[in-house]
């Protein structure tokens, strides 16, 4: 399919969740499935600040990427955890940096043959994109 193609498709079906009734985590996949065709990315995932200021994974494009989320959460450390905090983009050469003295952990995506992340922050207008 072309990508002209794929990002029209990817509006309808994103438009088709504007109804009363839609499932948030049907459209949270399908949002880090499309990223992964659209962006050229291997993977995505989808982490969200709850109402008591907790970030919680919500969508994953691979299992892979799921379990990295849910390891980041766990143990509080990690790239995307830092992208939700500071709001800003971390970059691979920001992973090349030595970690802070408080981080003890290597995270599963920092082994060998393995791809950096690359998260960016996302917000919405009333809430910006940390607690």
């Amino acid at each position: 399919m072309a990508r002209e193609e794929l990002i029209g498709r990817t509006f309808v079906e994103l438009a088709d969740t504007l109804v009363e009734d839609y499932d948030v985590i049907e459209f949270l996949h399908l949002l880090a499935e499309r990223c992964v065709q659209l962006l050229g990315v291997s993977e995505a995932g989808v982490l969200l600040f709850d109402a008591h200021g907790r970030l919680r994974p919500l969508a994953s494009s691979s299992e892979r990427m799921q379990l990295m989320e849910l390891f980041e959460v766990q143990t509080q450390d990690g790239p995307c955890l830092d992208c939700c905090r500071d709001g800003r983009p971390v970059r691979e050469d920001d992973l090349e940096e030595p970690p802070d003295a408080g981080r003890s952990l290597v995270p599963p995506h920092s082994t060998p043959g393995s791809g950096r992340p690359t998260p960016c922050p996302c917000g919405c207008a009333t809430s910006g994109s940390g607690p």
